[in-house]
């Protein structure tokens, strides 16, 4: 990862601002790329989640005693959970920091 590897480089105090605030941005940048896929791969767990009830719902059997329908409804309050968390991380950060309020100059 571009963060994790210039972090750790004692170098940095010595390069030329604009080089390290395009350095800082790249790695904001890419801090947010991550958030926004790993919100999005939970997303798409949820809806496979619901996509597996609905399916276990419709069965034959109903809702009477269907084998997993109580393990896939605890993952859905975990994954709705860390949706929350993910989302509320996102508007503490600022998720607008990237693009809009930093300045290379």
């Amino acid at each position: 990862m571009l963060c994790s590897r210039y972090r750790t480089f004692k170098f940095l105090k010595f390069l030329p601002t604009r080089l390290y605030k395009i350095l800082l941005y790249l790695c904001l940048q890419q801090k947010e790329q991550l958030a926004e896929a790993g919100r999005k791969q939970l997303e798409q767990l949820l809806q496979m989640n619901l996509f597996q009830q609905a399916h276990l719902l419709n069965s034959p059997e109903g809702a009477k005693s269907v084998p997993g329908l109580d393990q896939l409804q605890a993952q859905q309050q975990q994954l709705m959970s860390q949706i929350q968390s993910a989302a509320a991380a996102s508007a503490l950060s600022g998720k607008d920091s990237v693009s809009g309020s930093f300045k290379l100059n």
